[in-house]
């Protein structure tokens, strides 16, 4: 097994995603249906019936009255109704119109509040819990003439507008300013303005949790009102719910406008604005997007802020072949792009599609553009070649959609579309006569890539010890004396030096037990679940891999500790696992990391 938690993801060859195609996981594994694993309130576990409402199910006649009392002092010094008393967790009505914004905005900032309270552990001060009571307050009201004007021209530079002079607005101002009109209106201490800002970025998040959008264009508004200028982070996810709704796609281009007046222009934004453009049919706007991040940018572009372009390029609705094959070129050229295995065969397909592999076909203008031959088989040929040396393989589901592409041109001569078996022994193929090509590292790739491995178990060993070091206080002496700023460097050179000189055969796959083991644990009751990595090891071995696996050695003790959701859970091994562990112990020596 391994060495260190943090040393074992330096080696990742085989990854949890493997599980996907072997457990048949979801699509998305980050989201898990809510009916397969709950949601954890507090103490207990409440089944998703219980969410109903998070739709926008609309609050009681009696909550809704109380949201909208009169504001002022006597507002404010009123206590709290228990979040037992109102309709928070309650089923929908069988009839009626959907519930509006408001309502559902209030029915998840009452859920919000109520997972907050559950959790607190030990009580408040007096001041904070003042601070708490009018946060709660603050963010339900709701109604035009309990809150704040919003300055128009915020609207207006959200929106792209300038103003009559046609110069630029000082955003940064219009926002300060709003925020004094709304600390004079409500007499809002700082204390109390964190505590609001706190609660509506978690909204945001439970929002984002949960796919639910209906509440967020209203809480949404409560931050402009407040003149809040949320993180970074904060503003991330609000744009993340609005881009993931079919119904709110101009709110990304409000939360982006807001962020880069702010912050710098990041990657991850740039790909949320270009989804939501490309959503709204502004094919042109999301490609001057590209080109103004890519000149201009402080971060490169990267897979993901390409791909939904390329993607609509090659869509066989609005198939635009050379436009795809201009954007790939593109793609190419960029250092920061790593490519899937599923891009090149999405562009060649749309090519074939299109009739462009033809030896008779009219020339592509955008293939001379990009350094490519105007149509025919050259043209095939070189878009091959070019993908022979960025992936090693291709997706079932990317071959299929290849073969059906190419079909019509089985019957020209020098054009193959069909799958084969390859001799293991000649490695020909049996229709072409082509030899497959042996991909392998020369000494010099290997002796780079072990000095990268070295350098980046270094720099990620003394990241964590630092860390640990902050963390541990009157402890850290004890701890820099046991774990020197050398020990990654020095413990990733002794596991390299065992890989060499053990005997045996040479590991054809390396598992990184921790992500397959964590694999789709996180509910409750979720463990590190040996039985998945030797499910995983089985499957491997029936494909003749000899592998080795890498975990940290804390979770070979009869009692562990595990994450789950950012706690640490206390978890005893039962003997069938025991029994896995003891048969996987012999395969690498331990070393032991920095105790947390």
């Amino acid at each position: 097994m391994t060495f260190s938690r943090t040393y074992s993801r330096t080696l990742i060859l085989l990854r949890f995603f493997a599980l996907r195609s072997v457990f048949g996981g979801t699509k998305d594994p980050m989201r898990p249906s809510l009916a397969r694993r709950g949601l954890r309130f507090g103490g207990g576990w409440r089944q998703p019936d219980r969410l109903a409402f998070l739709s926008g199910v609309p609050l009681s006649s009696r909550r809704a009255q109380d949201v909208r009392a009169p504001f002022g002092p006597s507002h404010f010094s009123r206590p709290i109704r228990p979040l037992s008393e109102t309709a928070v967790g309650t089923s929908p009505p069988p009839t009626g119109a959907p519930p509006s914004d408001a309502e559902a905005y209030l029915s998840a900032l009452n859920l919000v509040v109520e997972i907050v309270e559950s959790k607190r552990q030990k009580a408040m001060s007096p001041a904070k819990t003042a601070d708490w009571e009018f946060a709660v307050r603050w963010c339900r009201l709701t109604d035009p003439a309990e809150r704040t004007p919003l300055d128009s021209r915020i609207r207006s530079v959200l929106a792209g507008h300038e103003d009559e002079d046609g110069e630029e607005v000082d955003f940064p101002s219009l926002v300060r300013a709003q925020a004094e009109r709304c600390i004079e209106r409500t007499a809002m201490t700082s204390s109390q303005r964190q505590a609001v800002t706190d609660l509506l970025a978690g909204v945001s998040r439970h929002c984002a949790n949960l796919t639910v959008h209906a509440p967020l264009p209203t809480a949404w508004e409560k931050v402009l009102e407040a003149g809040i200028v949320l993180p970074d982070r904060g503003l991330s996810t609000f744009l993340f719910v609005f881009h993931d709704s079919d119904v709110l796609p101009q709110r990304v281009e409000e939360v982006a406008a807001f962020h880069d007046r702010f912050y710098p222009q990041s990657e991850k934004f740039t790909t949320l604005r270009v989804k939501a453009l490309l959503s709204r049919g502004d094919v042109a706007a999301a490609e001057r997007l590209l080109d103004a991040v890519a000149a201009h940018g402080p971060e490169e572009l990267k897979l993901r802020s390409y791909l939904p372009l390329l993607r609509e390029f090659c869509d066989p609705a609005r198939s635009r072949p050379g436009e795809a094959l201009r954007l790939l070129s593109r793609m190419m050229r960029a250092t920061s792009v790593y490519f899937e295995p599923g891009i090149f065969t999405l562009v060649l397909a749309c090519l074939a599609r299109a009739g462009h592999f033809r030896p008779d076909a009219a020339p592509l203008p955008a293939a001379k553009r990009a350094d490519y031959p105007p149509r025919g088989r050259a043209l095939f040929d070189k878009i091959v070649q070019a993908m022979s040396q960025r992936v090693l393989d291709i997706e079932e589901e990317d071959v299929e959609n290849l073969r059906d592409a190419l079909a019509p041109f089985a019957a020209q001569k020098g054009f193959l579309a069909e799958r084969v078996t390859v001799d293991a022994a000649t490695a020909r193929c049996p229709r072409s006569g082509v030899r497959l090509r042996l991909v392998a590292l020369d000494e010099d790739q290997r002796r780079q890539m072990g000095e990268d491995l070295v350098r980046m178990s270094d720099v990620q060993y003394v990241g964590y010890r630092d860390k640990m070091l902050r963390r541990s206080g009157a402890k850290s002496k004890n701890l820099e004396a046991l774990h020197p700023p050398t020990q990654g460097m020095d413990e990733i050179t002794k596991f390299a030096t065992w890989l060499d000189t053990r005997e045996g055969e040479p590991f054809t796959a390396i598992v990184d037990g921790a992500n397959v083991a964590y694999y789709g644990q996180g509910f409750a009751e979720g463990t590190f679940n040996y039985h998945q990595v030797e499910f995983l090891v089985s499957a491997l071995e029936q494909m003749n891999e000899k592998v080795l696996i890498v975990v940290p050695q804390k979770y070979t003790m009869e009692i562990y500790n595990m994450n789950h959701k950012k706690r640490k859970t206390s978890r005893k091994m039962d003997p069938d696992t025991r029994a896995i562990v003891d048969r996987q112990v012999p395969t690498c020596p331990f070393s032991p990391h920095p105790p947390r």
